[in-house]
């Protein structure tokens, strides 16, 4: 398996495909593997897809002290050396979006475009409803009904009784590897250490920022602001999601995500006419 050496701790992440990589953050107490597989085998037959497991999460090495986003983006761009990607688009989930803003701030010559879904431009927004995290640390039941309970919080009314196939899926890669609980709260200290909104405009990379109609945890006026803090995003929302939008709507993220990709293609080839 391969392992890159992080801001102090070995990061695992998985390398599938081939093409212009992708490099996919997930969120809060998500291990790499935490994206339907659809979705995957979709991407990897057409791009190169890095799946990084955050410091403490799926096979990378539990930190032994607290750790700050600058931290994870620093874990990223280790792994992008280490599988010889210069560059890559960057996709991040959640607290992943939050890493991704890191990465484009502080490594931005490594990121060649953004998408960031269901996150906003700070840890300290008020419109974000923290209170529905609370089964990750007061346990009701079984495990089964406590990530059950957390993600019914999170995603859009309804979800579990439409797609239960995808609550299985789900299921499977969160107990083939669960986050201990102290990781979680080291991450939700990073989370709440991150303060760059003021620094956005300082993003070059292209940027398409996607939200879920119905994130009953952060909701589309987050997004938004988000898009308006950096330079020429886009802002797009997505009916009837909530805040896992891969598993919610993957068929929608797919298709925005490559029209994305094609974007890039295109302005790059446009650039180097110019030139």
């Amino acid at each position: 398996m391969p392992h890159a050496e992080g801001s102090g701790a070995r990061i695992h992440y998985t390398d599938r495909g081939r093409g212009e990589p992708l490099l996919l953050l997930n969120g809060l107490s998500a291990p790499g593997k935490f994206w339907p597989m659809g979705l995957l085998e979709r991407w990897s037959g057409r791009f190169r897809v890095l799946c990084v497991d955050h410091r403490g999460t799926g096979a990378s090495e539990r930190p032994a002290w607290p750790f700050t986003m600058a931290d994870m983006a620093r874990d990223a761009v280790a792994v992008l050396d280490h599988a010889g990607a210069e560059r890559a688009v960057v996709i991040g989930l959640s607290m992943g979006g939050l890493v991704a803003q890191a990465l484009a701030l502080d490594h931005g010559h490594r990121v060649r475009g953004l998408v960031l879904m269901a996150t906003g431009a700070g840890s300290l927004d008020l419109r974000v409803r923290p209170q529905l995290l609370v089964p990750l640390f007061v346990r009701r039941g079984s495990a089964r009904d406590t990530v059950r309970a957390l993600w019914s919080n999170i995603t859009a009314p309804g979800f579990a009784q439409r797609d239960p196939a995808a609550f299985e899926e789900m299921e499977r890669v969160v107990f083939a590897e669960p986050t201990p609980a102290s990781v979680i709260r080291m991450q939700l200290l990073a989370v709440a250490g991150f303060h760059a909104a003021h620094r956005l405009g300082e993003v070059r990379a292209p940027a398409l920022v996607l939200h879920g109609a119905s994130d009953p945890l952060a909701p589309p006026d987050i997004g938004r602001d988000l898009a308006r803090r950096i330079p020429g995003a886009r802002f797009e929302v997505i009916a009837g999601a909530g805040h896992l939008l891969p598993w919610e709507a993957p068929a929608e993220v797919c298709e925005r995500v490559e029209t994305f990709m094609a974007s890039l293609a295109q302005d790059e080839r446009n650039n180097d006419v110019v030139m």
